[in-house]
């Protein structure tokens, strides 16, 4: 007598979850992040004095600098 297995590749899955068990987990880490986006945008905002009142140095994290040479647009210019 033949025998076949079939593996579906979702492995074993416990379907007798209620909608609210799936959707509990990623409903709060939706709220979470969307929470800690809102306070990383507000923090954004606010100015460097409103920043060290809070108690944030806003020398501890520089923003980005580019520092451009005399001469780069000549070079990069001659590279082409």
């Amino acid at each position: 007598m033949a025998h076949f297995q079939v593996n579906t590749g979702f492995g074993n899955r416990n379907l007798g979850k209620t909608l609210s068990e799936y959707l509990g987990p990623i409903l709060a880490r939706l709220d979470s992040w969307r929470r800690e986006t809102a306070q990383r945008r507000a923090i954004a905002d606010l100015t460097d004095d409103t920043l060290r009142d809070v108690g944030y140095s806003p020398d501890a994290t520089p923003k980005p600098v580019i520092e451009i040479e005399a001469g780069l647009m000549s070079k990069l210019m001659s590279m082409r």
